[in-house]
């Protein structure tokens, strides 16, 4: 790996400079393709996931480009995720940032960069789901059952995250049906709707599962 990338990336995740979104998912696009691969490697993040939507939709665009096909595009990465992080402030030839990236620790070095790949905390001010929630969108229904026999659970089935969205709202948006199931036997009010207006219906619409939408009508 090139050491003007990874001084780039020190820079990047320590900088306070001010960056506008579209540069930070820029530089996140440019990261994964210069250290994963040119093309998303997991699948697109559902309609109410905002964050990693756009994130992996960045990654996705960018890394159509023939410039970033192969090995060569690896480095055509790097090397642009160097052009991006000079706009903000960075310079590989300052003696002083050199000094700094040569004497931090390993394990510091690729905390660094993980917090790059995940574009950190400042992208979006986001909430932590609760276990319900969170149980919700990871479709792992047998999970959700065992959790929802609890009285207190099944109570606030229908209670809502920081975004406005049920449980429902959410395994709904990600296709999850068996967790979709489990919130419907649970009590889960299909009725609801989102801060949008939108019901756990609209959304299966809107997201065009279509086994989803003959399970809420």
């Amino acid at each position: 790996m090139d050491g003007s990338f990874e001084q780039a990336v020190a820079f990047v995740a320590s900088s306070t400079a001010a960056s506008s979104n579209e540069t930070k998912l820029k530089l996140y696009a440019l990261f994964k393709i210069a250290i994963v691969s040119s093309r998303p490697t997991t699948s697109r993040p559902g309609l109410l996931d905002w964050t990693g939507r756009a994130k992996w939709d960045a990654w996705d665009k960018l890394g159509r480009e023939e410039r970033f096909q192969g090995e060569a595009g690896k480095q055509r990465a790097q090397e642009e995720y160097v052009e991006e992080a000079r706009r903000l402030g960075f310079n590989a030839g300052e003696r002083a940032g050199e000094g700094e990236t040569q004497n931090v620790p390993k394990k510091e070095k690729q905390e660094q960069m993980v917090s790059v790949s995940t574009m950190g905390t400042d992208f979006v001010d986001e909430a932590p789901p609760s276990r319900l929630h969170e149980l919700a969108i990871s479709g792992d229904a047998n999970a959700l059952e065992a959790f929802l026999r609890d009285k207190a659970a099944r109570d606030s089935v229908n209670e809502r995250d920081s975004y406005g969205y049920t449980a429902l709202h959410l395994a709904v948006d990600r296709g999850n049906s068996g967790a979709v199931r489990a919130l419907l036997d649970a009590g889960a009010d299909r009725s609801i709707q989102d801060e949008d207006g939108n019901t756990a219906l609209d959304l299966a619409r809107l997201a065009e599962h279509e086994d989803l939408v003959t399970l809420l009508t």
